[in-house]
């Protein structure tokens, strides 16, 4: 997590840009989003420790984010299916997981996580 809160966008293209295949590439890919998926799933953290869950969460998001591009460039023609269902289901596993379901929480720890 600390690496990848450290990569700028400019990092992210140039560590794609340095895999010498796609077949390559998308193994990467399909790693990171287990990766991803297991971290949210299992709960790494504490429930308490919502600080660090919100970091996890936001260096996630912003590699999600980066990574739905980058399969949308190189892995929508020919459609990598695979691919496609893995990512799909990393984000879905992210956007359900219990520390964002705000409805859960009191007052103040909703407005500290929305902010």
């Amino acid at each position: 997590m600390s690496l990848l809160r450290q990569m700028s966008d400019h990092h992210y293209r140039g560590y794609i840009q340095s895999f010498p295949t796609t077949f390559d590439l998308m193994d990467f890919l399909l790693e990171i989003l287990c990766v991803f998926r297991d971290l949210v799933d299992r709960k790494v953290y504490p429930v308490d420790w919502l600080e660090m869950i919100m970091v996890q969460n936001c260096v996630i998001l912003r590699a999600l984010r980066f990574f739905a591009a980058t399969i949308h460039q190189y892995f929508s023609s020919p459609f990598e299916q695979q691919l496609w269902n893995n990512f799909f289901h990393c984000a879905i596993s992210f956007l359900t997981q219990d520390s964002l379901q705000l409805d859960s929480f009191s007052i103040s720890k909703r407005n500290k996580i929305i902010s």
